[in-house]
């Protein structure tokens, strides 16, 4: 119970009873409380009496009998009300790599505002804002890429009277839209511009994080992102997502590959089982993550393995300046353990066609390689293209014969996509060098 003596007549009455609430605790020792002071309520300080009392009981008796009594007495000073109320609410939406939506709540019956858009960590503004007439919201542009920056809002009220300033709203400007070739072998993960997120696949990701981590491709060695598909009954299941940053695929076509994998949990030696509840897919935002297209499935129809396979290769045309691709993982029934992978994200102005390792028409060793790769064919090789994980030429060589040897001994270690030609078929596959 809180009572404030309003009358200033050193005495508590039941009509100074201004918040009664019930506590379920049998030793109640915190009180979280908010009530209105009546209009007529006298400018300056009142005394505040906080304490327990039974049911029904309207004044506190400082001789009251029961367990607990009045506890706490202090003061409280009544202030007049500002002339100009400031706003509240003040939030950020559909930022980009050089814009944001900022909009806000009327504080009281005013209609015009002032807002100041700054760097971050500048503080409250000493000087006028710009205007905003009619309006609770505006419109942000001409914003720096990959910036930190802070917002205040106060309300102009008539006859230049001005609220106090409500702020900072803080908010980071999306990096630059990527233009490929790109490449992302998570070795520092989840690698530049990435983020995580949770939320259901129908409704997109929020917050800054999830159930995707760095691991070892197949839980083996270093350098992947992995998510643990699991559901159980007192921890839920899964609806983890790993983003890309933005790229712009507006200048024509592109392509886009990856590895996956599926073992059992923290295992490096057996298959991944799936339950019909169980999925990841990669998915691609054309309107800055608010819908999301499925562009690839993993199930238990189409279980990648502890070997690990590259994804058919996705080609990309008509896509936009502002695309994102995603991964999202999913359990919500079934309690199988699956640790899923992804690695050798690449996005590239070249096709890579990444094949299986036993190709019909000619066979490669070793891989990994040490310094040189033999390829052995049916028909005569007509070409070989030796492309790095941006999808740049560094060997190229038309040996024409059947069986022939690719020198990488002078390349760094690393994924490299070899591209063969043999009666005019080309298939590529991806070579690692030691």
């Amino acid at each position: 119970h809180v009572w404030v003596d309003l009358n200033d007549d050193y005495n508590f009455d039941s009509s100074e009873l201004l918040f009664s609430g019930e506590s379920t605790s049998a030793d109640p020792t915190t009180l979280d409380a908010s009530f209105l002071v009546p209009a007529s309520a006298p400018l300056g300080d009142h005394r505040v009496r906080i304490g327990t009392a039974d049911s029904g009981q309207e004044t506190p008796d400082p001789c009251y009998s029961g367990t607990y009594g009045v506890t706490i007495e202090l003061t409280m000073t009544v202030v007049a009300p500002p002339s100009c109320i400031a706003p509240s609410a003040l939030t950020a939406s559909n930022i980009t790599d050089s814009s944001a939506d900022i909009s806000w709540t009327a504080g009281g019956t005013e209609t015009d505002y002032e807002y100041v858009v700054q760097a971050a960590g500048t503080g409250e503004p000493t000087a006028a804002g710009t205007a905003v007439v009619g309006a609770t919201s505006v419109s942000l542009t001409s914003l720096m890429d990959n910036t930190d920056y802070e917002v205040y809002v106060r309300s102009a009220c008539t006859g230049g009277d001005f609220s106090t300033w409500t702020g900072p709203l803080s908010f980071t400007t999306e990096p630059a839209p990527i233009v490929p070739n790109y490449a992302n072998d998570f070795s520092s993960y989840p690698g530049e511009f990435w983020t995580e997120g949770t939320g259901a696949l129908a409704t997109g990701p929020s917050g800054t994080s999830s159930a995707w981590a760095s691991d070892g491709f197949a839980n083996s060695g270093t350098g992947a992102a992995r998510v643990n598909i699991y559901y159980s009954s007192f921890g839920g299941g899964n609806d983890d997502w790993l983003i890309s940053p933005m790229f712009d695929l507006s200048g024509g076509t592109y392509y886009l590959n990856l590895n996956a994998a599926a073992t059992e949990y923290n295992s490096s030696t057996l298959d991944a089982i799936w339950g019909s509840d169980d999925f990841a897919v990669l998915l691609a935002s054309t309107d800055g993550g608010s819908t999301w297209t499925e562009l690839h499935r993993w199930d238990a129809d189409n279980n990648p393995g502890l070997a690990g396979v590259a994804m058919p290769q996705i080609t990309l045309t008509n896509y936009t300046e502002t695309t994102k691709f995603a991964f999202y993982a999913e359990s919500s029934v079934s309690n199988e353990d699956i640790d899923f992978f992804i690695d050798d994200f690449q996005i590239t102005t070249t096709s890579l066609g990444v094949e299986d390792n036993q190709i019909s028409l000619f066979n490669y060793f070793p891989n990994p390689v040490n310094d040189v790769l033999t390829i052995k064919a049916q028909k005569a090789v007509e070409d070989i293209t030796v492309f790095n994980m941006l999808g740049q030429v560094v060997k190229r060589q038309t040996p024409n014969t059947r069986d022939c040897t690719v020198d990488l001994s002078a390349m760094q270690s690393g994924a490299y996509f070899v591209q063969v030609s043999i009666d005019n078929t080309v298939e590529t596959v991806r070579v690692l060098k030691n």
